[in-house]
């Protein structure tokens, strides 16, 4: 065997150990690659509704939603396109609308977000009731609906906006924070 003839055969030789360990690393990077993803706690449900029942101290409600999100145990339930009916009392029903809500599991605190409007069903001796804003947080616990945004109610043909208010859904109260302007219809 001459000199070129070892020098062929050795460049050839360690062409084919380079080849094997790079097809090696390859078929392991695939292995890992077709590994399953880690399996999480959460969940996504498509129309969603949520049910609390009431007691003698407070309302029931219905949480509807076209979509139901939790990434984790313990995260708020995200939600969208939401409609609540909130039984305050037997004769006294809301309902509330949003786009979006985040809905925390332990307290059922509800923030909603996007064109929220609640509307008092109207009974026999009531007048239509109604606010709109962009923000509304929901505590099913006290009964009561707040928001530090810009509200616009609406009491028949009266109509009222303020800066931020508290309302009591069962003692049908309402305290106005600031900017309070309107017009009101006797």
């Amino acid at each position: 065997m001459n000199t070129r003839s070892v020098l062929l055969f050795t460049t050839l030789a360690a062409i084919a150990v380079i080849t094997w360990y790079a097809g090696q690393d390859e078929t392991a990077d695939n292995a890992m690659n077709d590994a399953p993803p880690p399996i999480r706690s959460g969940y996504y449900v498509l129309d969603a509704t949520i049910y609390s029942g009431g007691n003698d101290t407070r309302g029931a409600f219905e949480i509807t939603a076209a979509q139901a999100q939790q990434s984790m145990r313990g995260e708020p339930i995200l939600l969208t396109d939401i409609e609540i009916r909130y039984y305050a009392q037997a004769s006294q029903e809301w309902h509330i609308k949003a786009r979006t809500a985040a809905l925390e599991e332990t307290t059922q605190k509800l923030e909603m977000a996007g064109n929220v409007v609640a509307t008092r069903i109207a009974g026999e001796n009531d007048m239509p009731f109604s606010l709109h804003t962009d923000a509304l947080a929901f505590d099913p616990a006290s009964d009561a609906v707040t928001t530090d945004a810009s509200v616009e109610f609406m009491l028949g043909q009266s109509r009222l906006e303020a800066l931020g208010m508290r309302a009591n859904l069962v003692d049908d109260t309402i305290t106005l924070r600031s900017n309070v302007r309107g017009h009101y219809t006797p």
